[in-house]
């Protein structure tokens, strides 16, 4: 997993570290991993759950504590935004260039989210169908980031990989560093050139 830094125009708790991760499973599936820990986690405002509701797909969910992931094909200006909340919650958009045409992704399969608490430490995984990712080239940009709220102000932190503007900006191309080989993408190909009798 990376760690990901708090925007300097952000006040962050001294006592607090993020860390995310994305794998693809065998079985077709983008698993994004994070985790929040630390003695200052006590002040951070965690979405919960509400007693007998399904996890839905909800807007605006950067308002408050949420993780996200951005992924892009090498060359193409279009990419895809996940958001996953602790409380189970979810969003997904597209985007034809940078903040552009933004409108709603049209999903084959809602992701799922688990989460775990504990005293010092919050972990979240969400998987998402490789064939929501959107992007079929071997080679996936994956920008990982979170928005943290402050349970005794409501302010927000911003957490990314890399930050290079002034204000936070997880939409800029440059925070997408995270380079992940499409392996169900490879094995799906070659499939198709044995059945096809090519090499």
């Amino acid at each position: 997993m990376q760690t990901l830094l708090c925007h300097p125009a952000t006040s962050a708790p001294v006592d607090i570290a993020i860390k995310a991760g994305v794998s693809c499973q065998k079985t077709g599936a983008l698993v994004f991993s994070y985790v929040l820990e630390g003695g200052a986690l006590r002040t951070v405002r965690v979405p919960v759950a509400v007693s007998g509701a399904s996890p839905r797909r909800t807007e605006r969910l950067w308002e408050q504590t949420c993780f996200e992931a951005f992924l892009a094909a090498p060359r193409e200006a279009a990419y895809r935004e996940f958001n996953f909340s602790p409380s189970g919650d979810w969003a997904a958009y597209d985007f034809s260039g940078y903040r552009e045409n933004g409108k709603i992704a049209q999903l084959a399969k809602a992701p799922r989210i688990r989460v775990r608490a504990m005293p010092n430490r919050l972990e979240l995984t969400a998987y998402v169908s490789l064939a929501d990712a959107l992007f079929f080239s071997e080679t996936l940009e994956i920008g990982l980031s979170a928005v943290i709220e402050n349970a005794k102000d409501a302010s927000l932190t911003c957490w990314a990989l890399r930050h290079r503007a002034e204000r936070p900006d997880f939409h800029d191309r440059g925070g997408f560093i995270h380079a992940l080989n499409n392996a169900y993408r490879a094995r799906t190909a070659s499939s198709r050139q044995k059945r096809s009798g090519t090499s």
